[in-house]
């Protein structure tokens, strides 16, 4: 028998998110982010995992956009 310790069920594997990055910002960077989340009503964590995850879907976006043109 296990034990349940209660509070949130675990994400599936896929969906873990357990890889870490580092980033330095400047001040302003810092303040720009913070207003950001605060008007997002977002975690400062959240806010950020959201605008990486939007800017790697632009760049991939891009990325397609301009492989399609070369083709021509």
């Amino acid at each position: 028998m296990s034990k349940s310790f209660g509070g949130r069920p675990r994400l599936p594997r896929e969906e873990k998110r357990d890889r870490r990055i580092v980033t330095f910002l400047t001040g302003e960077e810092r303040s720009m982010l913070e207003r950001f989340a605060r008007n997002a009503d977002l975690s400062l964590s959240r806010a950020c995992h959201d605008l990486l995850v939007l800017g790697m879907d632009q760049m991939a976006s891009l990325q397609a956009d301009t492989e399609k043109g070369s083709e021509k």
